[in-house]
């Protein structure tokens, strides 16, 4: 599933909404839960954004996933495949 939405063909220039940083983290959840873990396995994400500004958006959605407050890494970057916003990266372990 893609969490973006488009208007005009591009990629909406707005701020994160916190339905897009859900969207992310239900994603994660997925893919976790079909490999066999879940998100209360993870222990370590890297976040990577466009605009580090927009950290206190993500922080306000990840509390609301990760209770347990796995170690995580916010990095900014210039740019992003196909225009994306954030990109996230999960190590987690195995049930």
């Amino acid at each position: 599933m893609r969490c973006w939405w488009r208007r005009r063909g591009s990629i909406l220039a707005a701020r994160l909404r916190a339905g897009v940083i859900s969207c992310l983290f239900r994603n994660v959840k997925a893919i976790l839960e079909e490999a066999g873990s879940s998100l209360a396995h993870v222990v370590k994400t890297t976040v990577f954004m466009t605009d580090v500004d927009e950290l206190a958006a993500l922080n306000a959605v990840y509390a609301e996933y990760f209770a347990h407050a796995p170690a995580k890494t916010g990095v900014e970057v210039k740019r992003l495949r196909s225009g994306a916003r954030i990109e996230i990266e999960v190590v987690a372990g195995l049930h």
